[in-house]
């Protein structure tokens, strides 16, 4: 047997952007960035390309991370200010039982409470005498 309960209440809907993913976006960009400028840019001093690569891969992370995450929390302000509110109905359903009963769901050598923890009955019905 199932109680049911219903409540109305007024709740904020807004969208909100996906903070991990404009940091990953923004370090793809400064990636492709340190590459054209470590390899298609002419040869400076006695700095292998690889190596100019690397160090630009380095500070454009740290600037693409950052960015992207300033350009997400931008987007997070402006969707702020177009959130709405609007009305919800919460449903509670709560589960009743006979503990006694069998339940048809469950075997005979463990059961889940209600926690979801699986308890395993004590099969040892003697007593054992050290």
């Amino acid at each position: 047997m199932q109680n049911e309960t219903t409540s109305r209440a007024e709740v904020t809907v807004r969208r909100s952007p996906r903070y991990g993913r404009f940091m990953i976006v923004g370090v793809v960009i400064f990636a492709i960035v340190a590459f054209v400028l470590a390899y298609g840019l002419p040869r400076q001093g006695n700095y292998n390309p690889s190596q100019v690569f690397g160090y630009l891969l380095l500070v454009g992370i740290v600037l693409g991370v950052t960015l992207g995450g300033l350009v997400a929390l931008a987007l997070d302000r402006s969707a702020a200010r177009s959130a709405r509110t609007v009305a919800a109905d919460r449903l509670d359903a709560r589960s009743t039982h006979d503990e006694t009963a069998p339940d048809a769901a469950s075997d005979s050598l463990a059961h889940t409470s209600d926690a979801g923890v699986i308890e395993k009955p004590d099969t040892n019905t003697g007593s054992s005498e050290s």
